[in-house]
């Protein structure tokens, strides 16, 4: 049977006033974060706007990401991280491996010809795994000491 109970349901009324009150206060508080992120944006693009005004545009943005040199041998455009080059981390460095040895693994492609392509392309992906996962090796790289085997 089916009774209405006074206390529960008060309870329960307060709880989603509680709640409700809450999100309200959340939402404010995301949007004032918002707002600040964006004056913060617009200031700071009014600052790059004035100097590059005042000094004329960088060739080199440093400390942005390497672009020169970074990738001379194509490991990074070999595992589809040519975006990301020096700023990728291990972990999508892995990932960007596995996608691209599954899809290049010679037991996946049908066809002598297909095998064969398909090997080359795994071994090269091999190697620049080998440099790219290895913290060490991948500094050397971007300095351009590793060579070509």
């Amino acid at each position: 049977k089916w009774r209405w109970d006074q206390p529960y349901r008060k309870r329960w009324a307060a709880d989603l006033f509680a709640k409700q009150t809450r999100r309200r206060k959340d939402l404010k508080d995301h949007l004032r974060r918002l707002q600040l992120q964006q004056m913060k944006e617009e200031e700071e693009a009014r600052r790059q706007a004035a100097r590059e005004r005042r000094y004329g545009k960088r060739s080199n943005p440093a400390g942005l990401e390497y672009r020169r040199g970074v990738d001379f041998m194509g490991f990074y455009r070999l595992l589809g991280l040519d975006d990301k080059m020096a700023s990728a981390t291990e972990r999508e460095v892995k990932e960007a491996f596995r996608k691209e040895a599954m899809r290049l693994h010679p037991d996946r492609n049908k066809g002598e010809q297909n095998k064969k392509k398909a090997e080359e392309g795994f071994k090269k992906i091999q190697k620049a795994y080998a440099v790219l996962g290895d913290p060490e090796k991948r500094k050397l790289y971007h300095k351009g000491q590793i060579a070509a085997d």
